[in-house]
């Protein structure tokens, strides 16, 4: 693990799978990009998304999503490294090909399991 995990954070938010139902996803849809106010952007498969725990968080341990943490509105995947939880988030595309994301075409892996260590491809 890395030395900047921070683990038992309460994170107030939305679901990915109710953004998926309300939006009207196309049934082909498999990949998901996520864009953020600053020209980042980060990739996961839609099924990846769709794990529960994964949401579009708006509130921090209690309160409202700090600015240094991704406010007012993030990514959280709690099953991946961090650079897969786009901060500042400010738009999501559903895509039928995958596209790579900013730190994945840096030769970061596409998959980002922290349990199996996959941090670069």
């Amino acid at each position: 693990m890395t030395g900047w995990s921070k683990f038992d954070c309460t994170f107030t938010g939305v679901e990915f799978g109710e953004i998926v139902d309300r939006a009207g996803v196309h049934d082909d849809a498999d990949h998901v990009l996520f864009h953020a106010l600053d020209g980042y952007t980060t990739n996961l498969s839609l099924e990846a998304c769709a794990r529960e725990g994964v949401l579009f968080a708006y509130g921090f341990d209690g309160d409202d999503l700090p600015a240094d943490h991704g406010g007012p509105i993030r990514v959280v995947t709690p099953h991946k490294y961090a650079y897969k939880g786009a901060k500042w988030v400010s738009g999501v595309e559903f895509l039928t090909d995958k596209a790579l994301g900013y730190w994945e075409k840096r030769g970061y892996s596409d998959t980002a399991n922290p349990w199996n260590e996959e941090r670069y491809s």
